[in-house]
């Protein structure tokens, strides 16, 4: 993955990462701003100081970490002694609004990376991250199958709780998501809606529903204040991305950011989802977001503990 470093005011280093890839023009760009233990609880939680960096920053999330010095029980068991578990908080701030994300899984793996790369986190450790909305995440370094290095994230699943009805889906909507020509030459748009909160999942009939959808209309999205992302998503027909087959494509769009290149978050949803709709309980995934940079995601859903790994 490649960064640059820049620095924040007060002399508060930050990284750029690109996350979900090994190229500098895909993926998904985070920022990650560490914040120094020495801060006051004052200065840390300063949320105008952070909204108004991410929005300098112009990336579509940052991250702000901070060392915590009480623990938590986590995946480290009892390999970790006492004060030395890697416990941080984190906090996601967007551009270009300032506003502040429940949940974000590329700024989460943009911030383990820095911990790593850095040495601030041993390799062989897993770090915790406590957050305001989102519960414990957990990132741990790992060897990935092609023998190449990796982190793996363990985040909550969103599974669907609510399923809406296809025929009640709002016309404009489909208009606005550039999928109502698809039904007005005949063919099938919509397979299925499903809520998963703060997000909606809309199942199409094909990839090219997904791959084409590319003049949203986010004025109208922001009419729809309930749903934080709205997810196109579409099974793979078995076409090759960058040479690799993928189970499913997915987009995402927000009427604040526009379109997210490479969403973790977003795969909290589309996991559960696919893996009921695919039958690949106890399996892995691999997801393609196809937007303009693009990335794979590789997911599985841990139906015991409802966690996602990705």
């Amino acid at each position: 993955t490649l960064r640059t470093m820049m620095q924040a005011p007060a002399g508060i280093p930050f990284t750029r990462v690109h996350a979900f890839t090994q190229h500098y023009t895909s993926g998904n760009p985070a920022g990650v701003v560490l914040l120094p233990a020495y801060l006051t609880n004052e200065d840390q939680d300063n949320e105008a100081w952070m909204a108004s960096i991410a929005i300098e920053m112009n990336m579509v999330e940052t991250a702000f970490i901070r060392p915590l010095k009480h623990n938590v029980d986590g995946p480290n068991g009892g390999d970790d002694d006492g004060d030395n578990k890697p416990l941080y908080s984190i906090r996601w701030f967007c551009s270009p609004t300032g506003s502040e994300a429940p949940l974000c899984g590329h700024a989460t793996l943009a911030a383990a990376f820095t911990l790593y790369s850095k040495g601030l986190v041993p390799q062989q450790r897993i770090i915790t991250f406590q957050t305001m909305k989102s519960g414990l995440l957990h990132a741990s370094f790992v060897t990935l199958p092609d023998g190449t290095h990796g982190i793996q994230l363990d985040f909550p699943a969103k599974p669907p709780h609510r399923v809406v009805s296809s025929s009640s889906f709002p016309s404009d909507l489909k208009v606005a998501l550039c999928f109502d020509k698809y039904e007005e030459e005949g063919g099938e748009g919509i397979l299925g809606v499903t809520e998963h909160e703060p997000s909606i999942v809309i199942e199409v009939a094909n990839e090219d529903i997904v791959l084409n959808a590319n003049n949203v209309d986010f004025a109208v999205l922001g009419n729809y204040t309930q749903y934080r992302a709205f997810i196109l998503s579409a099974r793979s027909d078995g076409r090759l991305y960058s040479g690799k087959r993928v189970d499913f494509v997915s987009r995402a769009f927000y009427s604040g950011v526009k379109e997210d290149p490479v969403t973790g978050s977003a795969h909290c949803a589309l996991c559960p989802f696919w893996t009921s709709k695919l039958g690949k309980s106890g399996h892995p995934l691999l997801g393609y977001q196809a937007s303009k940079r693009g990335g794979f995601v590789s997911c599985e859903w841990k139906q015991d503990t409802d966690r996602v790994i990705l």
